[in-house]
C-alpha cells in the first residue's frame, strides 16, 4: 500500500510566495519608475514571509517533508 503524502501547510506556502513575489515586483517596479516605494509593498513581503514560515512550522509538525 502507497502511503499517502501529507500536504499540510502547502497552501500557506504558495499563498505567501506570491505575495512575496507580488511585493518585491511592486517595489522593483517603483523603484525602477522613480517612484518612492510605498510601505504596502513592504507590507506585502513581510505578510508573504510571514505565511510562509507559518506553513513550514505547520509541515514541519506533522512530520511531511
Amino acid at each position: 500500500m502507497i502511503p499517502e503524502s501529507n500536504k499540510e501547510g502547502v497552501l500557506p506556502k504558495i499563498f505567501g510566495l506570491i505575495l512575496i513575489f507580488l511585493g518585491g515586483m511592486n517595489c522593483m517596479l517603483a523603484w525602477r519608475g522613480s517612484f518612492e516605494v510605498n510601505l504596502s509593498f513592504v507590507f506585502l513581503i513581510v505578510v508573504g514571509i510571514a505565511l510562509f514560515c507559518f506553513g513550514v512550522i505547520r509541515a514541519a509538525s506533522r512530520g511531511a517533508p
